[in-house]
């Protein structure tokens, strides 16, 4: 559930928490005409229809909740209190509209009306349950808004770690470009061009793993592998004139090298 969700909920059992405790513990009132209407303040239509939006608001909020993901002992408590509120406020509904249906007469207050039809201990016991309720609800709301806290703290962290890792990549690939622009001298295109053609079969066995090639590539450790899987530094020497440029010319531009460094490159 997330934090607005669980919020709109939340704000939606307070209401009618606050609304039940003010209808069955305030001495309000009521003057009702032959006709059933309420001479003063509020109409028991009105307060019945006020509880009803507030049902409607309960599960409204408790559809929008939906079925958790993952099943966090606090928010399901809230979805069960929120079915007990709605079962409040239903009963409550039902006895004002049992006092509606009874045109004229007078009462002192909607609270002697309320001991009237449900006896004392039944208005004692709605009134101990909505100060449950709310004890209930308060403790519920600290614990999740404690457990959204945590949740925040471990993105947080997370995205504190990933920015660690992009400020560390990013040095890393400055390096790797300072080093290579250190590398790079003006004429090295005139130079690459200048070296000669391989012979187009002259340097296969540096890609082979099987037959002859795989005897001939022994001898230079494997010059595949390293281009996939290895670290560090790769030397080629060879006595002057032996085709060492050729040889290198061939690997940069051969496109088996391209794939064996992708490989590598990879994450």
């Amino acid at each position: 559930m997330d934090p607005f969700t669980a919020l709109g909920l939340a704000a939606a059992i307070i209401q009618f928490v606050e609304f039940g405790a003010k209808l069955v513990s305030n001495s309000r009132e009521i003057y009702v005409s032959t006709d059933g209407r309420t001479k003063e303040h509020e109409t028991l239509d009105e307060i019945c229809s006020d509880l009803r939006f507030l049902v409607d608001d309960i599960d409204e909020a408790a559809d929008l909740a939906g079925e958790p993901t993952k099943r966090i002992d606090e928010e399901v408590a809230l979805r069960k209190l929120a079915e007990k509120c709605r079962n409040t406020a239903l009963e409550l509904q039902s006895l004002l509209k049992s006092l509606y249906c009874t045109p004229g007469g007078r009462v002192a207050s909607l609270k002697q009306a309320l001991r009237a039809a449900w006896g004392k201990r039944k208005v004692d016991d709605v009134e101990a349950r909505l100060k449950e309720y709310r004890q209930e609800l308060m403790t519920h709301l600290v614990a999740i808004t404690s457990n959204q806290q945590s949740s925040v703290l471990r993105e947080l962290r997370t995205l504190k770690e990933a920015t660690l890792s992009m400020q560390s990549n990013h040095s890393d690939v400055s390096f790797q470009q300072t080093f290579l622009r250190g590398l790079y001298f003006r004429s090295m295109p005139a130079r690459h061009h200048g070296i000669a053609e391989a012979h187009q079969k002259t340097f296969n066995w540096v890609f082979g793993r099987t037959g002859l090639q795989r005897a001939a590539a022994v001898h230079v450790s494997n010059l595949t592998d390293w281009l996939e899987l290895g670290k560090g530094i790769y030397w080629i020497s060879g006595k002057a004139g032996s085709g060492k440029s050729t040889l290198m010319k061939h690997l940069g531009d051969h496109s088996r090298t391209a794939e064996l460094l992708s490989t590598w490159a990879e994450p």
